[in-house]
């Protein structure tokens, strides 16, 4: 029942206060991915983009099923990476004996400005959080001498699990694992038992993964073809760009760090005797946001779920209510650098980026919608943060042009776009407008 009722409070609080500030349509290019593989997941049509988050689709698709909206299912799988990363966080803390640490920490987990911003714009990163915190107490549990064989098999299947959510972020996990095995040495049969945990999730997401891409050879060419539209293996002045995502990893975390590290002048955290786990759980995860993938702060999550945890352990140190009073400061300013960031490389976690997305795709969806309703228009997108995804989703019956250099129409209209008729409804740097002719694009 501690249980239900704890899982139950924070989803009310995260649907409290995340409904009111939700965008009203989908959030960007990678939201709209996800919503039309509730449609099909068709991962090598992009539906979602690539590796296909199985998991997060199978999710979605249920949450649909009752009843939401696209927009509100993906708010909802919100709430649940939000309620079930501050559960595990609970629930690890409580095994130390310090079940105290574990609400504060999922308070403040829930009310970091990471995770404001990913609960309302990119949901399916939610799940490197929920990765992060259970993989790690699973771990804990596992390495302790008491305990049962089944609590490191049980961490293999969970983080294999996770991979069907988030299958690259959960890979940095996995140093957990090793450390464990280093630890415990555990028997030739409870590693077979943890090698079928493992692959048996495996088996059943990926093959479903495998499937609707159209087998093994189609999906690693689809990764492949992805990985150099994306550039994910080309860097051009590389210690510059080294540089600059150091400069982004720092200010993010930074940010979640600032609501509690104060608190270091009453206490000190309770972690006595974990300084290697800590390091084999924070480490890999650092390593690969700066030298593999930190485009957004939603990716950063895995490593920020343990400073959030650092600091519930931190504030169990302060004693009676001003522990609790101490925890509430730490809610306001996480919020406070949610709705007003500092400057510089934080601001990219920050309400103001979700308001002014917001805004655009709302002006350019809407005043689409009302053009059509007196007749065809043809909808041209230059150089703006609205992206062609949006448009095709909401206005599937209005042709759409991409006008960049070569000229590409995802609508696939029988006309060039200077033979097509207008109106046209021209969407760029200056906003949205219906006009008769298309300007000359400006360099």
């Amino acid at each position: 029942m501690r249980n239900f009722l704890f899982l139950s409070g924070l989803a009310a609080l995260l649907a409290v206060t995340r409904w009111p500030i939700a965008p009203k349509y989908l959030f960007y290019f990678d939201a709209v991915n996800m919503a039309l593989a509730i449609e099909e997941f068709a991962p090598g049509k992009h539906q979602p983009q690539p590796p296909g988050y199985p998991l997060f689709v199978a999710l979605l698709k249920v949450i649909h099923a009752l009843g939401f909206t696209v927009e509100d299912t993906m708010l909802v799988s919100g709430v649940v990476t939000g309620s079930f990363t501050g559960w595990l966080l609970w629930r690890f803390c409580s095994d130390l004996g310090n079940a105290r640490a574990g609400w504060m920490a999922a308070c403040i987990f829930v009310f970091s400005p990471v995770f404001w911003f990913n609960s309302i714009t990119n949901q399916s990163r939610g799940f490197s959080a929920v990765a992060s915190a259970g993989t790690a107490w699973l771990c804990w549990r596992a390495s302790r001498q008491d305990s049962h064989p089944g609590w490191f098999i049980g961490a293999i299947c969970f983080l294999a699990t996770m991979m069907g959510f988030r299958p690259v972020e959960s890979l940095m996990l996995t140093p957990l694992l090793l450390w464990v095995l280093w630890v415990r040495r555990p028997a030739w049969k409870t590693l077979g038992w943890s090698i079928a945990a493992g692959v048996i999730p495996v088996l059943i997401w990926g093959g479903w993964l495998l499937f609707a891409t159209g087998g093994f050879t189609s999906y690693m060419n689809l990764m492949q073809q992805y990985s150099a539209e994306q550039k994910i293996f080309e860097a051009s002045n590389a210690w510059r760009a080294f540089w600059k995502v150091l400069e982004y990893v720092f200010a993010i975390h930074l940010v979640c760090i600032l609501p509690w590290i104060w608190s270091l002048f009453f206490a000190r955290p309770q972690l006595k005797g974990m300084g290697v786990f800590i390091t084999v759980w924070v480490v890999p995860g650092l390593v690969f946001q700066l030298l593999g993938h930190a485009a957004d702060p939603c990716h950063l999550l895995a490593t920020i779920t343990v400073f959030c945890w650092i600091g519930g352990m931190t504030f169990s140190g302060i004693r009676g209510w001003q522990g609790a009073a101490a925890t509430g400061v730490a809610l306001c300013l996480g919020t406070a650098l949610f709705f007003h960031p500092l400057r510089g490389a934080a601001r990219a976690t920050s309400y103001g980026v979700v308001k002014r997305v917001n805004a655009l795709v709302v002006e350019a969806i809407d005043t689409a919608r009302e053009a059509a309703q007196t007749g065809p228009v043809t909808i041209v997108l230059r150089d703006s943060a609205v992206t062609w995804r949006h448009l095709r989703y909401y206005l599937p019956e209005s042709p759409l042009w991409v006008d960049t250099p070569p000229r590409w129409s995802p609508s696939e209209t029988s006309l060039p776009l200077d033979q097509t008729p207008g109106p046209f409804v021209l969407i760029d740097r200056h906003g949205t407008r219906v006009v008769p002719t298309l300007p000359v694009a400006s360099p």
